[in-house]
């Protein structure tokens, strides 16, 4: 909840996130096909827009290559549509010095790597390393050399 307050108050009015939007033991992927699902459940969204999306196969079943293109050209920017927070969002929150040690350790989707689509969190055993990368999004969980940190969850936001 400190994440989501401190993203309010860095962008008030521009973000809305409910605690009810959380899933976890998903992949990256599945991350994304339930923004696409949720956008097209979304009775604010127009039909246009659904239409538009189902066109480019952006739906619940979106292959891996589209999901990648939904989160990284499609929903940025774009009012009323599901998406993941970007590295850049979560990055300014941390900067900020105002996350406690719970919100630290929140799983976030990064979409800053397209390439690998990995998952991150804040190091919070070695400060140096403030955030760093796990594993490729297969994984449902993981291991950091200290034992499994399993679990892993997204929470998603959008414009409105």
């Amino acid at each position: 909840k400190a994440v989501w307050a401190l993203v309010e108050e860095l962008l008030p009015g521009t973000l809305w996130v409910a605690p009810s939007l959380a899933a976890t033991k998903i992949t990256w992927y599945d991350a994304v096909r339930k923004c696409i699902e949720l956008t097209h459940a979304a009775i604010e969204v127009s039909a246009t827009v659904k239409a538009d999306m189902t066109a480019k196969g952006y739906t619940a079943s979106a292959s891996d290559s589209n999901c990648i293109a939904y989160q990284d050209t499609y929903a940025p920017g774009r009012k009323k549509v599901y998406r993941l927070l970007t590295d850049a969002e979560w990055m300014e929150c941390y900067n900020t010095g105002k996350l406690n040690s719970h919100s630290q350790r929140e799983w976030v989707g990064d979409a800053y790597d397209s390439s690998n689509r990995v998952m991150r969190h804040y190091d919070y055993l070695n400060s140096a390393n403030q955030y760093y990368a796990y594993a490729p999004p297969a994984n449902s969980s993981t291991s950091n050399g200290g034992g499994v940190t399993g679990n892993i969850g997204f929470r998603l936001a959008r414009i409105v």
